[in-house]
């Protein structure tokens, strides 16, 4: 199934669903004020925004001094666009040409994975599971698909349509995915452990990592693998690390909950689930973590990711979600786009910023 980025959106009306305003979510819990005029009237049309600003095409630098690439420029900042509309997407990967991305819409109807062309955001459903999808990752020509409620690890070719996937890994629940030469490792959730298995299903391992402890959140380094173990309400989890021959090398306090983890070449980060934290810390894990931000109680963090210069994640609750930054050595924390229904994951590429929105079942794309 194709469908055309235009008539997506069309649709599903998403474009008025996605900008219910900054003022909604209460950026003040952050120290920083609330713009008012994010989500304002003329934005994405080529207008001119009530402030006077005129909205322009994204298809060159204009009054926000950068291409928006083809979101609007509202006050100076670039608002988000809709690349493509994906029932109830989740977590998302891609390659120089295209997004995948994940559902947890409705079972055998809107679960398993899409295709997305970040030119002209078509969409090409790869295949369709039974149940819902988390974790996505890719080599050259196939896709890794978790799917938990399933208990397998599926593979699909890039190329396909709306094919059955080949499981490679069955009985085992299946969170996050990573991929090196060949080789898959995925966590396993509430049964800490961390899976290794061939791309083609053989010389499976299961690690035990923490058991009876819960483990989530895995990102590849090189020769080195980082999984967030969860720990409990009563005792703090930590940063697992491993060698990709399954070689334990040791773990990075925490002191906190972790969930989601970012890595660059110096240093680990995280976002806390239950206290609403973003920390960093060193990879050798010889000095404490250090926290970025701290968002209100009522909210939820989710995805996140580095660049060159800054931290990024998403709040995927309350209602009234955002995406965020702040440099990696601490500062400020800036409001990269506002008013999103759910957003749950975020992938960074060069200028663009790419989001799942849950509840607009849509992929944003934003201008740095």
């Amino acid at each position: 199934m194709v469908m055309s980025r235009a008539a997506a959106a069309a649709a599903l009306g998403i474009a008025s669903a996605l900008l219910l305003g900054a003022a909604a979510w209460a950026c003040g819990s952050f120290g920083e004020t609330a713009d008012s005029s994010d989500g304002a009237a003329g934005a994405g049309d080529g207008t001119t925004a009530g402030d006077g600003t005129t909205a322009g095409d994204g298809g060159s630098v204009g009054p926000c001094g950068r291409d928006c690439l083809g979101g609007a420029c509202v006050a100076g900042k670039c608002m988000p666009v809709t690349l493509a509309a994906v029932a109830a997407p989740w977590y998302l990967t891609g390659d120089a040409t295209h997004l995948y991305v994940t559902s947890v819409g409705t079972p055998s109807v809107d679960t398993g994975v899409s295709k997305i062309a970040k030119a002209d955001g078509a969409v090409t459903r790869l295949t369709t599971t039974s149940d819902k999808t988390f974790g996505v990752t890719t080599d050259m020509t196939s896709v890794f698909v978790c799917a938990p409620n399933e208990k397998k690890l599926y593979r699909v070719a890039k190329s396909a349509v709306d094919v059955v996937p080949t499981a490679i890994a069955t009985g085992q629940i299946c969170l996050e995915v990573v991929h090196d030469r060949g080789v898959l490792f995925f966590t396993s959730g509430t049964a800490g452990k961390l899976v290794r298995v061939d791309r083609d299903g053989a010389a499976r391992a299961d690690l035990i990592l923490a058991a009876g402890l819960t483990v989530e959140g895995l990102a590849l380094d090189g020769e080195v693998l980082y999984v967030a173990e969860n720990g409990t309400a009563a005792t703090p989890g930590s940063v697992l690390t491993f060698g990709t021959d399954g070689g334990a090398h040791g773990a990075i306090p925490a002191s906190s909950r972790p969930r989601r983890l970012a890595i660059d070449d110096d240093s680990v980060f995280w976002v806390d689930f239950e206290s609403a934290k973003v920390f960093r810390a060193a990879k050798d894990g010889k000095t404490p973590a250090t926290t970025l931000a701290v968002g209100p109680a009522t909210a939820e963090f989710g995805g996140i990711a580095v660049d060159d210069t800054h931290v990024y994640w998403v709040v995927a609750k309350p209602a009234a979600g955002a995406v965020l930054r702040v440099p990696k050595t601490g500062g400020t924390i800036e409001i990269v786009a506002s008013g999103l229904q759910f957003p749950v994951d975020i992938l960074l590429d060069g200028p663009a910023i790419y989001v799942t929105v849950r509840e607009a079942n849509a992929v944003l794309r934003i201008a740095k």
